[in-house]
C-alpha cells in the first residue's frame, strides 16, 4: 500500500508489484498509511488534521479510473523531480563532522559538572550574547571549521 502527493490512494499485490485498487484518500496528499496489524482496516492522513479510517463494505470491485497510468507517471515524474538535489560527499562529510562534534561536546558538558560551573563557561555565553568584541573583526561572524 502507499499513499501519493496526488492524493491518491494505492494498494499493490505483493508478488508482481501488480496495482490492485486505486481510491480517492485525500483532497490534496495522503502522507501516512497504515493499516491494522489483525483487521481489515487502514488508516490514513493528508496535510489537514483529519485522519479517515477505511472498511471494506461492498463485495462490488470498482473499476480503475480510465487514467490511471498516467496518474502514476506523474507521481514518478514528480517524485524523480523532488530527488534531484545532489549532495557532495565533502557536505555530507562536514555534516557528519559537525554533528559528531556536537554530540561530544554535550557528553562532555553533560558529564562534567566542573565546566559548568568554572568561569569557561561564562565566557562562552558571553561571547554568543554579543558582549566581547573580536579584535579580528565583527564579533558576530561566523566561521566553519
Amino acid at each position: 500500500m502507499s499513499g501519493s502527493d496526488c492524493g491518491r490512494i494505492y494498494i499493490w499485490k505483493k508478488k508482481g508489484t501488480t496495482l490492485v485498487r486505486s481510491m480517492i484518500g485525500d483532497r490534496h496528499i495522503v502522507n501516512q498509511l497504515e493499516p491494522h496489524p489483525y483487521i481489515p482496516v487502514i488508516a490514513t492522513c493528508g496535510i489537514g488534521k483529519n485522519i479517515k479510517l477505511w472498511a471494506p463494505s461492498s463485495n462490488d470491485f470498482l473499476p480503475f479510473p480510465p487514467n490511471v497510468q498516467e496518474i502514476m507517471e506523474s507521481n514518478r515524474q514528480a517524485r524523480e523531480d523532488h530527488s534531484r538535489i545532489t549532495v557532495t560527499p565533502d557536505v555530507i562529510m562536514r555534516v557528519l563532522r559537525l554533528h559528531r562534534r556536537q554530540a561530544l561536546t554535550y557528553i562532555q558538558r553533560r558529564y562534567n559538572t566542573a565546566d559548568v560551573e568554572g568561569d569557561e563557561e561564562d565566557e562562552f555565553i558571553t561571547a554568543f550574547s554579543g558582549d566581547v568584541s573580536s579584535e579580528d573583526g565583527n564579533s558576530r561572524e561566523c566561521s566553519i571549521s
